[in-house]
């Protein structure tokens, strides 16, 4: 069967909305009447070009033969995929069009500043929900936007502002991995390229904390001393409470345990009805109960200990609740309390 011009486009379509949108969506887009269009769809079917989704929505197969393949994306030029997103627009049919499919349609069509917009937002639906490993993608997406032409000041802004919240989060959840470097690396880049001397120095502290934990001692004791720096410049009060559990962290790992207690006092004993910030942080309790005890202001200590435990306990967190017990019994066993510290040993 020949296609016509309207049937390759038909087609160009369902590849462009990448399987996300069924035939009333695409009919609008580009309009078949019901004779070709049944011709397309029984041709398209039998050849295995085309197949339904389960939610009915239209994709492309992998077996598509490649011939009409590079027609398809013959089709689908920047300046097509521009009149598509007009369409869509004039249509009124954003709403029914998934926000990534609209962001990946973006950066086909060269609009890479749109695209990434697009990429936030999605990334910070990911972290509302907690989940820090599905905003990743959208943030890698992001660093390629703004290495080309897509890169603007507020865009940029917007990035190194949800890459600061995705490190905290993710830091919370136990991720270390190369990726995580490379964001930190795209984003202070951007911070230093905008001015931006807050983020430049918070993201040299979440850089040399990394560092640490993926065992390169030295190379984090000159990122965390330097950002360390940097704040103490700038004499921001606020910038010093958004780092405080980065900087109690760097003075844990240099013995300085005072500073630890100084800067994390408010971290750990933070408002008590607002259990979810206790612990939104989880190194923060274990280092200030290591520090305490090192002073030898144990009730401290144990106090700290056993209400993040409980906490994390309440809220289903076994794992961090049998860490946190652990060391809470090792300290009450120090004390020569080896009953009490026994009890919470063997729970851990």
């Amino acid at each position: 069967m020949k296609l016509t011009k309207e049937q390759w486009r038909f087609l160009s379509v369902i590849d462009a909305l990448g399987g996300r949108a069924c035939i009333d969506i695409i009919g609008r887009l580009c309009p078949l009447t019901p004779g070709p269009l049944i011709d397309l769809l029984e041709f398209s079917e039998s050849c295995g070009w085309i197949k339904k989704t389960k939610d009915k929505a239209l994709v492309i197969t992998d077996s598509i033969a490649p011939e009409a393949r590079k027609k398809i994306e013959a089709v689908n030029n920047p300046a097509h995929l521009i009149s598509l997103i007009n369409r869509i627009n004039e249509e009124k049919l954003m709403d029914q069009i998934e926000i990534k499919t609209v962001a990946r349609l973006m950066q086909r069509a060269g609009r890479l500043a749109e695209a990434a917009t697009l990429e936030i937002d999605l990334a910070q639906e990911a972290l509302t929900k907690n989940r820090p490993d599905r905003a990743l993608p959208h943030l890698q997406k992001i660093a390629g936007y703004l290495d080309g032409k897509g890169f603007k000041h507020d865009i940029g802004a917007s990035f190194i502002f949800i890459v600061i919240e995705w490190l905290d989060i993710s830091f919370a959840a136990g991720k270390v991995s190369v990726e995580i470097e490379n964001i930190i690396q795209k984003a202070l880049s951007l911070a230093e390229k905008i001015g931006d001397q807050r983020s430049t120095a918070v993201l040299k502290l979440h850089l040399g904390r990394h560092f640490y934990l993926t065992d390169r001692r030295d190379d984090a004791l000159v990122a965390l001393s330097i950002g360390i720096e940097d704040i103490e410049a700038l004499g921001d009060k606020g910038i010093h409470h958004q780092s405080a559990v980065l900087q109690g962290f760097y003075f844990f790992i240099q013995g300085r345990f005072k500073k630890v207690l100084e800067y994390l006092e408010n971290v750990v004993l933070p408002n008590r009805n607002d259990e979810h910030d206790r612990i939104k942080d989880p190194m923060s309790p274990i280092i200030y109960g290591y520090s305490a005890a090192y002073l030898g202001k144990f009730h401290q200590a144990i106090g700290t200990l056993d209400s993040h435990c409980r906490i994390a306990e309440s809220q289903g967190n076994k794992s961090y609740a049998a860490t946190l017990r652990s060391i809470l019994g090792t300290i009450l066993v120090l004390l020569k309390k080896h009953k009490e510290g026994q009890i919470h040993l063997d729970r851990a």
